[in-house]
């Protein structure tokens, strides 16, 4: 008896020892490539609590995965909305709420056609200072172009603007929700040439209707939208 539990000790004491020398990975936002480094597929692997959130931080992850944001913990960055583009070999791009200092603005990056991930820069070429920038929402139109929405905190107050990624940025955002009214939680939808834009409201549901005016070739210079129609919910 006393040799079978010398034994179960042992065994146990090994397997603890071994568990430890197991590198972990405890939060990761990756690009996983394969061995020609082709894109594959996008990691996200988190072990985060209610006491301590991460999402970012990727130690001793495997060489064939990229990491995107691995800093975005310790800098307080907030959860990404990752889509894959059909149009572009599945090859994704992330936008999330980045920390600047002060307060959040959207950050994105995208998969490069040289194997790595394009550098993170800001959605808005001046990031606005009104408020936190908050939940984006992303859409793929039939030719993979992104449009997306999301509601900046403004002095306690949420408002939805909409943007579209042009060629190699982001075009200047627009509101698209009543600025006397607490609009959160965007999401997009295609209704023909609208794009529809749902959101909460402390009455309950409500969108804007955005009228699209697409060119055949859009570049950094182009405004697509020709006008606003707020609707009512149906």
């Amino acid at each position: 008896h006393k040799k079978r539990k010398f034994v179960a000790a042992v065994m146990l004491g090994a397997l603890l020892i071994g568990c430890s020398m197991i590198p972990r990975t405890h939060a990761e936002v990756s690009a996983e490539v394969d061995s020609f480094e082709n894109y594959v597929r996008t990691v996200i692997f988190t072990n985060s609590s209610a006491k301590k959130n991460k999402i970012w931080s990727a130690r001793n992850h495997p060489r064939n995965r990229i990491p995107l944001n691995p800093e975005g913990d310790t800098n307080g960055d907030l959860w990404p909305v990752i889509v894959e583009n059909p149009s572009d070999k599945n090859h994704p791009l992330a936008v999330w709420s980045r920390w600047d200092g002060s307060e959040y603005d959207l950050a994105w990056s995208r998969w490069g056609w040289d194997g790595a991930w394009e550098p993170i820069t800001w959605v808005e070429q001046a990031p606005a200072r009104a408020g936190d920038d908050l939940e984006p929402s992303i859409i793929l139109d039939p030719t993979g172009r992104p449009y997306m929405a999301w509601w900046r905190n403004e002095g306690g107050y949420g408002r939805v603007y909409l943007s579209v990624l042009l060629s190699t940025q982001w075009m200047e955002a627009i509101p698209v929700s009543d600025s006397a009214v607490d609009c959160r939680s965007p999401a997009i939808s295609f209704r023909g040439s609208t794009v529809r834009v749902s959101y909460r409201t402390p009455l309950g549901p409500a969108f804007t209707d955005v009228v699209l005016s697409l060119q055949d070739t859009i570049n950094d210079d182009i405004n697509p939208f020709e006008s606003v129609i707020v609707g009512d919910p149906e």
